[in-house]
Order: C-alpha cells, then structure tokens, then sequence
C-alpha cells in the first residue's frame, strides 16, 4: 500500500508540474488573444516550444488515465 501511495503521489506531482509548465510556458505564452497572425508567427518561430509543450500535456494525460 505504501508503494502504491508513493507512486500516485510523485505522479501527481509530476502531472502538476508538467501541466503547469505545458499551459503557462509553453502555450500561453505563444498565443496573442485577438491576433492569429502573431500568434501563428510566434508558433512558427518557437516550434520547439510548442512540441515541448503538446508532450508536456500528452504526459499528463498518460498519467491520468494511468
């Protein structure tokens, strides 16, 4: 019981901190509300971060239903 609850703890700490690192680094500060042609611009200019941060929310995901 022990290991599971230590498990499940370091999972949700891990989902938090990815989700966390995926919604406010990664995403939201690629978007412009009210101007898709910057945000588009700044999707293209930083891809990286972009795909850092869709992997970033696919392992949050994976975790969750884990």
């Amino acid at each position: 019981m022990r290991a599971a609850s230590l498990i499940a703890g370091i999972a949700l700490l891990l989902m938090t901190v990815l989700a966390v690192f995926a919604d406010f680094a990664a995403i939201e500060a690629l978007i412009t509300p009210g101007d898709a042609a910057r945000t588009a611009g700044d999707i293209t200019g930083s891809e990286t971060l972009l795909r850092w941060g869709v992997a970033a929310f696919v392992l949050v995901a994976a975790a969750a239903a884990g």
